[in-house]
This record gives structure tokens, C-alpha cells and sequence, in this order.
């Protein structure tokens, strides 16, 4: 993505956190349970567990894009069409990820109102941020990038 594009978007990490801060204003407002107290120690186990698989989906990410020696920083140039590690399941891990993990968070804090602002966070990334994305892939790696999106899926 090129430095004007990445401009017009906050970085995706934000979005995540603005739309779960939203969530949890709302709930301060007009707090709504997911699950009842009976079931908390079950959502617990659950948004852990999505917890830690968000962050290791992250971590592997973040470890390949470094492997490869080039950056996650949209508004800098991408050396290299990386396909290997989680790239090879997801081309986009690090928003799986970072989506995982903030399902696992709403449920451990029993938070609805951060569905919703996540439905509306998917959105934004897929109908703004990726499709940038993609283009600038597909400019700056022609066939390859085509080849390799379609073999694999644009999340999971």
C-alpha cells in the first residue's frame, strides 16, 4: 500500500482497540451479559483459549514478516510476497489474529456490544483496507500475488 493510501485509515491494530473501547463504553452504558454467571468459568476457559490461538496466529505472522526481512508497515514498500508460515492458511494472519483475539477478550469480559463493533470493524477491513491491500499486491507482484490469493483464502 503506498504511503497516501495508508494515510486515510488508522492502523489496523486501532481499529480493533477503538471498536472494542466503543463495545465496552456501551456496555457501561447499557450492560448486557453474553452468557449467564452459571456459564462465566465455561466463556472464561473458551476466550482464553481464543486468546492465546490470536496471539500465536500474531506472533508466527510478525516472526515470518521478520524472517523475510521486510515490513508490516503499510505506508513503507514490501520487499517480498511472503506465503510461508500462518501466510500459508491465511493471507491475512495478522488481522485473523488480532480478530481472534478480540473475540476471546469480549467473551472472558462478557461484552456483546463488542460483536457488534466487531461486525462493523470486518467491514471496514474488508471492503477498505484489504481490497488496498490486494491492489497494491497485485501491482507490485503481478502473477504471483494472483496465483498465491487464489490458493489462499483472504482469512481462513
Amino acid at each position: 500500500m503506498n504511503i497516501e493510501a495508508s494515510k486515510k485509515t488508522p492502523p489496523p491494530p486501532l481499529l480493533y482497540l477503538g471498536g472494542f473501547g466503543i463495545g465496552w463504553l456501551i456496555d457501561r452504558i447499557l450492560p448486557l451479559s453474553i452468557v449467564s454467571d452459571n456459564l462465566k468459568s465455561v466463556e472464561v476457559v473458551i476466550g482464553g483459549t481464543l486468546i492465546v490461538t490470536g496471539l500465536f496466529i500474531m506472533i508466527t505472522g510478525l516472526y515470518t514478516f521478520k524472517k523475510a526481512h521486510t515490513s508490516i508497515t503499510p505506508n513503507l514498500k514490501t520487499k517480498q510476497l511472503i506465503t510461508s508460515g500462518p501466510y500459508r492458511f491465511s493471507r491475512n494472519p495478522l488481522y485473523t489474529g488480532w480478530a481472534v483475539t478480540y473475540i476471546g477478550v469480549l467473551l472472558v469480559m462478557n461484552i456483546i456490544w463488542c460483536i457488534f463493533t466487531l461486525a462493523i470493524i470486518m467491514v471496514i477491513f474488508n471492503k477498505v483496507i484489504i481490497p488496498r491491500e490486494e491492489e497494491y499486491l497485485r501491482n507490485e507482484f503481478g502473477e504471483s500475488y494472483l496465483l498465491y490469493s487464489k490458493q489462499v483464502r483472504r482469512w481462513l
